[in-house]
């Protein structure tokens, strides 16, 4: 092990693994790995609740997980730090998904949950799309006992009343603007930035010691919360104001280009 334990805190969509593709580049496998085989610490922090992590992913292996934009952290696979919406709000929210005629995706350390087996929303269907090849599961009763959430993903259509959703709801959610009719709503206070200040405490890895790959809008917060910050190719241009480092895309070696500009493999 090496005496400087570094951290490297990775999103997923769009950084280890291909969004078009759904490929991994044997590349990123190989650059992950041999960093922690140098002594440091590889984490995963993603938006993804824990079930709707692809095996791929994890087979790469990585020493802790952020999910659910830091609502729930694992490490070594033992939970650390969970926090899931109170029963009363969830109930609240999904009223209001339907009062102002949302679209919405609720994520849970149990599963997706969906209000009814036959989405119209084109965007849910992509999104359950994705999760049908490695089987993560995915709820249509919304009504029952079952029904919780971590955090969750709201579109927008013709039909919406946008402004008093987010009226309704902004007390206690903190909203990621990520398309222009797509907004990712994790908990107040939570955050991948929150999630990362939790495992440096945990870990005892010291701030300077911190470094973060991602694409996309929700790793603003990750972007500020780490020491050293490294974009994809083709990433999501919000983040280059936050950004020490840009690097290829993930199909042209971005992660192992990456880690080999920062010394860590």
């Amino acid at each position: 092990m090496t005496l400087d334990r570094k951290i490297v805190f990775f999103d997923i969509d769009g950084t280890i693994l291909d969004i078009a593709t759904q490929v991994i580049p044997q590349s990123a496998v190989d650059a992950i790995r041999r960093m922690r085989a140098n002594g440091h610490y590889a984490v995963i922090c993603t938006g993804r609740p824990f079930p709707n992590v692809p095996p791929c992913v994890r087979e790469i292996g990585f020493d802790a997980e952020i999910c659910a934009c830091g609502a729930h952290i694992l490490v070594d696979g033992a939970t650390a730090f969970f926090r899931e919406v109170e029963p009363a709000l969830a109930a609240h929210v999904r009223a209001v998904t339907r009062k102002y005629r949302v679209d919405a995706l609720f994520e849970s350390v149990s599963g997706t949950f969906c209000d009814g087996a036959e989405p119209s929303s084109p965007h849910i269907q992509l999104e359950l799309s994705r999760l049908k090849p490695f089987g993560a599961p995915v709820h249509y009763d919304i009504d029952g006992p079952d029904f919780r959430f971590e955090k969750f993903c709201a579109w927008f259509n013709a039909r919406s009343d946008r402004a008093a959703f987010e009226r309704e709801v902004t007390p206690f959610f903190e909203p990621i603007v990520r398309g222009a009719d797509f907004l990712e709503l994790p908990q107040k206070g939570i955050s991948k930035a929150s999630g990362i200040a939790f495992l440096l405490e945990y870990l005892s890895v010291p701030h300077a010691s911190s470094f973060a790959f991602g694409d996309s809008a929700n790793d603003i917060a990750m972007f500020n919360a780490v020491s050293t910050s490294v974009l994809m190719g083709g990433g999501d241009p919000a983040l280059e104001a936050f950004t020490s480092l840009r690097t290829e895309t993930v199909l042209r070696d971005g992660l192992k280009s990456g880690l080999s500009a920062l010394s860590l493999i």
